[in-house]
């Protein structure tokens, strides 16, 4: 009796899960490595800033020197936004939000750059506008205390600066690339288990929250320039959270790149016109 012949079956075995995500978690290494030295890049120009501030500290409150409390204070952040921009890499596809970097090293075919710019340069003079205009707003309210505010933080080179590179680049990947993306995500999960684009209403969601969070999180630097009442937290999470919305917006409409734009932008537009204007 002949032996019988092996035949093969017309479906073939589904390829190991691991194969073809090579590529991307290699790529996804590589952006969040680019995206995590942007980041420190914000941190770094922090430094006199957190100098500034723990020297203002009793020294009784600490037993460490005050370069020792500087590193440290520089290496949590630093620490946070390695964190944050790996939070980012993993949950922005998930949701379908985009950063171009991330988008780049995985080889995706890119949305053009022209439209995301023109909205991140209105976004930006938007946000400033709203800044400017909420500024006046409380003056009217505070008076002569907000105007000490003014002059005991005026818009320097180098205040800009640290909006400019923390603010738009850092603070962004803490609060849209991660907490946006994460608060999107969980929502995902817990309501909507499925994959895809999170439906608009979660990603709305998303922003709103990450936008009270970054009006809280003004307050321990306003809490040094002055003493922390009602209209005084009204203004942070105002001013801030107002801004908030529109980098979320830009953020989950087009990339992470198009609300850093914006960001950054808007502390230009704010020390431009803080600098042409007796306003400030």
């Amino acid at each position: 009796m002949d032996a019988p012949t092996q035949t093969t079956s017309p479906v073939q075995a589904p390829p190991k899960p691991s194969a073809p995500r090579a590529p991307t978690r290699r790529a996804d290494l590589r952006a969040w490595a680019v995206l995590t030295s942007a980041g420190w890049l914000g941190v770094a120009s922090i430094a006199p800033y957190a100098a500034d501030v723990i020297r203002s500290l009793p020294e009784a409150e600490s037993p460490l020197p005050v370069p020792a409390l500087i590193a440290i204070s520089l290496l949590q952040a630093a620490v946070f936004t390695l964190l944050a921009a790996g939070l980012g890499v993993l949950a922005a596809p998930r949701v379908g939000f985009v950063s171009r970097v991330q988008r780049a090293f995985r080889g995706e075919v890119q949305r053009p750059w022209r439209p995301e710019a023109a909205a991140a340069v209105v976004g930006g003079v938007l946000a400033a506008a709203a800044l400017i205009g909420g500024e006046l707003v409380f003056l009217s309210v505070l008076g002569d205390d907000l105007r000490a505010v003014w002059a005991e933080a005026p818009r320097t080179l180098e205040v800009t600066l640290q909006g400019f590179l923390y603010g738009g680049i850092t603070e962004e990947l803490l609060m849209r690339f991660a907490l946006v993306s994460g608060v999107a995500w969980l929502l995902w999960r817990a309501i909507l288990r499925r994959g895809g684009s999170v439906a608009p209403w979660a990603a709305a969601v998303a922003v709103a929250v990450v936008a009270l969070l970054f009006g809280l999180g003004h307050l321990p630097a306003t809490s040094l320039l002055v003493e922390l009442d009602a209209v005084w937290v009204t203004r942070a999470l105002v001013l801030n959270g107002v801004a908030a919305l529109v980098f979320g917006w830009l953020y989950v409409r087009h990339s992470l790149e198009a609300a850093m734009v914006a960001h950054a932008g808007a502390h230009l537009v704010v020390t431009v016109v803080a600098w042409a204007t007796p306003l400030f």
